[in-house]
């Protein structure tokens, strides 16, 4: 059976392999050592990872008291990640006349905090539709 090689594992070793070449370059052995034992190890993930199963079956459907405690949560989630985006643009707006740089931080913390929503969002119109579908 020939082996796979996983892409991933592999380009990541191929990166703590750079890395442990240019600490030994500029004189940090022991750092090259662990870049390089954290190359070994992504290598030997790289061709012996456990394989995804080719045939997996469905999942089996859960009973409607858990999709309902999903939902709940899902719900709360999604609101609270709506507050914190808001909080986020708030204070974005009020450091950008203080420190515009922390603005920046605040804003792309808020626009986070909004994607985050909207993942909720969509996670609460899935389960809406399973409980829908009991």
């Amino acid at each position: 059976m020939p082996r796979v090689v996983r892409p991933g594992y592999a380009a990541i070793a191929v990166g703590f392999l750079a890395l442990a070449s240019i600490r030994a370059v500029q004189g940090a052995p022991v750092w090259a050592v662990v870049f390089v034992l954290a190359a070994a190890a992504n290598g030997w993930l790289a061709v012996r990872a456990p394989e995804e199963a080719a045939e997996s079956r469905p999942a089996p459907m859960p009973d409607g008291d858990r999709v309902r405690r999903s939902l709940d949560r899902q719900q709360t989630s999604a609101r609270q990640w709506q507050l914190f985006g808001a909080i986020g643009a708030v204070l974005g707006c009020g450091l950008l006349f203080v420190e515009p740089p922390l603005a920046i931080l605040a804003g792309l913390t808020g626009l986070f905090c909004l994607f985050r929503a909207r993942r909720a969002r969509r996670d609460v119109h899935t389960l809406r539709q399973l409980t829908h579908a009991d």
